[in-house]
């Protein structure tokens, strides 16, 4: 039987061959514009299968070679005459076609990539690199409606099941502006610059409808740099903080590397036409201090506009009438002398317990007890007055004044080797003079001597008298 089967499907294929026919198989009848007619409602035609490998492995393919790949992206695939080419599994009515260098689809539904279920026109799902070399190039996906100009947007979605978008990306023509959005904030990329909440930004960048700026953790003004949990910069519309987790720090502004601006965390400093201003936006010369207290010798309470030098030290102290020199190793604060000194030059020593002035004293010394102004070298004054506080010698010429009679004074003299109520040499030389009580002890010896002279001219007349008579 099976013989039978086979001379006659070989008389008929050689029948065919020499008449040039159609060769028929499941059907007496062939189509005559096909070569092979193979006819079954129970069978199919199972052409070769192979795998990737196998079928690269074909030498020279003939051009229209068809098989079935049975790994990878499996399919029917043809050989086009240079590469092997997957055959479309779409209907007509939903396929990829070429338009030129062009891809399109006139799919009426939505496109899925790696979404089974696409809710979008387009969905785009689990994206990763597929070059693993990382090539770069030039890749643009553009959205519209109807018309070319229509607002097109790209939805970013939390989550399949989420029904409103976390954020949208487009572009809205003719305009020239890009939106982001999240929640009420937008985002508009324009030729203006970038508005942030506001579509018409007036500079490169404009943010508008933040909060006012605050040391609270809640209080994040318009911008902010940093972590939110930890050092931070915030920025509102009127103020620049610098914040460390919610508590103040200080703020540098510095010129890289050059000279730096502190912006203190309680008073601010402020810079105006070259001028700099502490608690004042209007300085009134280079550097304007206002707003301090009246310096004082306590080291809390009393430190006055400005100071120089170790809080709980020696330290300068600065107000708007008064210089002070402090020690504040005592825990009330005491005095300390102040030098005005010029490179090592003759020192001005300002005398912290009396209120004294020493000049041209030695550095490290103080100035004597008792005295205001203690001048170590010449002094020279067109006028000097003197103004005391006690009795000038007038009470010499006063009746009950004791005027010492010639040979006291003579015995006086020749005993101390100086006169009467004036001091020795050797007590200058210690001590020194006081100019006012010398010039009252020298006034005073000027009368006696007055006295004296009057007592001889009285004896000079009597004698005269009696050698005249």
């Amino acid at each position: 039987m099976i013989q039978r089967k086979l001379l006659l499907a070989t008389a008929l294929l050689l029948n065919s061959i020499c008449n040039a026919q159609s060769i028929g198989i499941g059907t007496a009848t062939p189509n005559a514009s096909a070569q092979l007619d193979v006819a079954s409602t129970t069978k199919g035609l199972l052409t070769p299968r192979m795998t990737f490998v196998q079928r690269n492995a074909i030498t020279t393919p003939a051009t229209g070679l068809l098989i079935y790949q049975t790994d990878l992206v499996s399919g029917f695939y043809y050989y086009n005459g240079s590469a092997w080419t997957q055959l479309n599994t779409g209907s007509t009515a939903n396929y990829w076609s070429l338009t030129g260098s062009d891809i399109f689809s006139n799919n009426a539904g939505n496109v899925g990539i790696g979404a089974a279920t696409p809710l979008e026109k387009m969905h785009v799902k689990g994206i990763t690199r597929i070059d693993p070399a990382g090539a770069t190039g030039n890749a643009v996906i553009k959205m519209h409606g109807a018309t070319t100009n229509d607002q097109s947007f790209i939805y970013f979605y939390n989550s399949l099941a989420a029904a409103t978008p976390a954020a949208t990306f487009g572009y809205s023509a003719p305009s020239d502006y890009l939106l982001l959005s999240n929640g009420s904030t937008n985002a508009y990329l324009k030729s203006e610059g970038l508005g942030i909440s506001t579509n018409t930004p007036l500079t490169k960048l404009h943010i508008d409808g933040g909060q006012d700026a605050g040391f609270g953790v809640n209080k994040n003004g318009y911008a902010m740099l940093g972590l939110a949990n930890s050092s931070n910069l915030v920025i509102d519309a009127n103020e620049i903080l610098a914040r460390n987790n919610g508590r103040k720090t200080d703020l540098f502004l510095q010129n890289d590397s050059g000279n730096v601006i502190l912006c203190t965390n309680g008073e601010g400093v402020v810079s105006v036409g070259g001028s700099m201003g502490f608690s004042t936006t209007s300085p009134y010369t280079k550097l304007h201090i206002l707003g301090g207290q009246d310096a004082g010798m306590n080291n809390t309470t009393g430190n006055g506009y400005m100071m120089m030098g170790s809080g709980t030290g020696a330290n300068l102290v600065i107000d708007n009438n008064e210089i002070i020199a402090r020690n504040n190793t005592v825990a009330s604060g005491s005095g300390a002398d102040l030098f005005l000194q010029h490179d090592a030059g003759n020192v001005i020593l300002c005398g912290n317990e009396q209120g004294g002035v020493g000049i041209g004293i030695i550095a490290g010394t103080s100035i004597p007890a008792g005295y205001l102004l203690a001048v170590d070298g010449k002094i020279i004054s067109e006028e000097l007055k003197v103004q005391l506080s006690g009795d000038w010698p007038d009470y010499v010429f006063d009746k009950k004044y004791k005027l010492p009679s010639f040979s006291e004074l003579r015995n006086y003299i020749a005993v101390n080797k100086h006169l009467p109520n004036i001091p020795a040499a050797a007590e200058v030389e210690k001590n020194g003079i006081e100019v006012g009580d010398m010039q009252k002890r020298m006034m005073e010896k000027i009368e006696e001597l007055t006295l004296y002279i009057l007592k001889l001219e009285q004896e000079v007349t009597k004698m005269k008298a009696q050698l005249n008579k």
